[in-house]
């Protein structure tokens, strides 16, 4: 078997960003350092792929990358490519070429706005009168927006609900809430689909509620 050649020259400067993890009261928490580690790459953009769910259908940005082999670059890393300052996220696991620990590839996409979304848990206790109330506590992760599509308004009036928003997050940190504030705002948890390491999380109005507050 011929030695591996790169295809092309590793001249595109971008940062690595290595994910830390913690363990929290809520479970796991995933954060990323304030600045990445400098490493030259071949970048080679396919200018898009299709990604079709159940009830979604979008575009995504998609790239190769191509670079000097490091343990430290694994499925769960992001990349800034310091030409253009856009984010990325590493997709799949990467490639070890020929197992040699030499050079590695690996699938990248383009993360989209990333917003703080503020869940929020409740609990039942007792007041001063024992009697049963809701106690809620709230937290802060932070999470990617993606694109509504058409197919889903259909799919959230089976909940009797607005479509307003929909994320991915890091799995860990979500923990079956069914309220979340975005911009100060309350809305519902409706719906929470699992990719991977991620999992989306559909937030809208109750129908009804819209109507009494227009």
């Amino acid at each position: 078997m011929a030695d591996f050649k790169p295809s092309f020259p590793y001249s595109t400067p971008v940062e690595l960003f290595v994910p830390v993890y913690t363990a929290t009261a809520y479970g796991t928490s995933k954060t990323y350092p304030a600045s990445g580690i400098r490493i030259n790459c071949s970048f080679k953009t396919y200018g898009g792929t299709e990604s079709n769910t159940k009830y979604a259908f979008s575009v995504l940005n998609t790239a190769q990358v191509e670079t000097w082999f490091r343990p430290d670059i694994a499925e769960d890393c992001r990349i800034k490519l310091l030409p253009t300052g856009e984010m990325y996220e590493v997709v799949g696991k990467p490639e070890n070429i020929s197992m040699r620990n030499q050079f590695c590839k690996f699938r990248v996409r383009a993360l989209g706005n990333e917003i703080t979304i503020t869940l929020i848990s409740q609990t039942e206790a007792l007041d001063s009168i024992r009697q049963p109330v809701m106690e809620e506590s709230t937290r802060d992760i932070s999470g990617i927006m993606l694109e509504l599509q058409e197919e889903e308004y259909a799919h959230a009036q089976q909940y009797l609900m607005m479509p307003a928003f929909r994320f991915r997050v890091f799995v860990g940190e979500y923990n079956g809430e069914h309220f979340a504030l975005v911009n100060g705002k309350r809305y519902h948890i409706y719906r929470a689909q699992g990719v991977s390491d991620y999992i989306e999380l559909y937030l809208g109005e109750r129908i009804g509620d819209i109507s009494v507050n227009s």
